[in-house]
């Protein structure tokens, strides 16, 4: 899919509340977790053979801080981020865009 295409997807699922969202950007998976109130888990929500950006809707506190790491592959570099305090889709949009410019560099 293009960043246009998964912007409008991305947006539709925003929009009507939707958790997870999977898509193909440049021949890569990758995964959308949002509309979430709680960090993710990494050995659950996470895959380390695609990425994962995780948008939680609430504010950092304490030990839940942004975060961002990267797991390298024969295949790929897999970025795996979390971002807090995602409360609509243009702050939704903005990581998304910088998020699929990280996969785009790394690889």
């Amino acid at each position: 899919m293009t960043v246009q295409e998964i912007l409008k997807t991305a947006k539709e699922a925003y929009t009507f509340g939707h958790e997870y969202l999977k898509v193909d950007y440049m021949g890569m998976d990758v995964k959308f977790r949002m509309n979430k109130n709680h960090s993710r888990n990494h050995s659950r929500n996470d895959s380390n053979d695609m990425h994962n950006l995780s948008l939680v809707n609430v504010p950092a506190s304490g030990s839940n801080m942004n975060s961002y790491f990267e797991v390298e592959t024969r295949e790929a570099v897999f970025i795996q981020k979390q971002i807090w305090g995602v409360t609509n889709w243009n702050q939704a949009k903005k990581e998304i865009i910088e998020f699929l410019s990280d996969i785009e560099y790394q690889n």
